[in-house]
């Protein structure tokens, strides 16, 4: 019975966790003798790739590069060519409409990719008045939902997304789903 509860727990889990490109499960005992599940949650090596370029795209626009590239991981693990089952694109994973509205033409350029990315978080964190949890929250669930409820969905997926990005934006090695 045990056993079973315990496959039970991680497989809950993983799907609450929903897609991660950074990291992995990992387990401690808390003062009570219980495992604990979090994810471990780091950069990629590809991420090096791209610094230069986001560090300057980021400083154009004001936003913390480390956001950026935190935004970046969570969305595509650096795969410039990622694509999502809704048609997200690229490493930021623009949506065809955003791509447009902020001039991306070649979303799969990664240059071009970042800076409407970029251009797209910055708009977000003025929209939301530097509330980063927020704004991340719009990027993910899209901006006129945040507005609506002035805070972050209460979908699963919106919520490890905030979680992951913002854990490696302020440089934690683990979240909790």
């Amino acid at each position: 019975m045990k056993l079973c509860l315990k496959i039970c727990v991680l497989i809950s889990l993983f799907a609450a966790a929903g897609t991660c490109h950074a990291g992995s499960i990992a387990w401690r005992t808390n003062s009570k003798g219980q495992k604990v599940y979090y994810n471990t949650i780091t950069f990629s090596d590809e991420s090096k790739k791209y610094e230069a370029l986001v560090t300057l795209i980021s400083k154009k626009h004001s936003v913390p590069a480390r956001l950026v590239k935190a935004v970046i991981q969570v969305e595509s693990g650096y795969d410039h060519q990622a694509i999502s089952p809704v048609g997200a694109m690229g490493l930021m994973q623009l949506m065809p409409d955003t791509a447009a509205r902020f001039g991306v033409k070649k979303a799969f350029v990664p240059a071009e990719n970042i800076e409407g990315g970029v251009r797209y978080l910055s708009y977000l964190l003025k929209l939301f008045k530097s509330n980063t949890q927020l704004a991340v929250a719009a990027y993910n669930a899209g901006e006129n939902r945040v507005k609506r409820m002035n805070a972050i969905p209460d979908f699963v997926e919106t919520q490890n997304y905030v979680r992951k990005v913002l854990a490696l934006y302020k440089g934690e090695m683990k979240y909790i789903p």
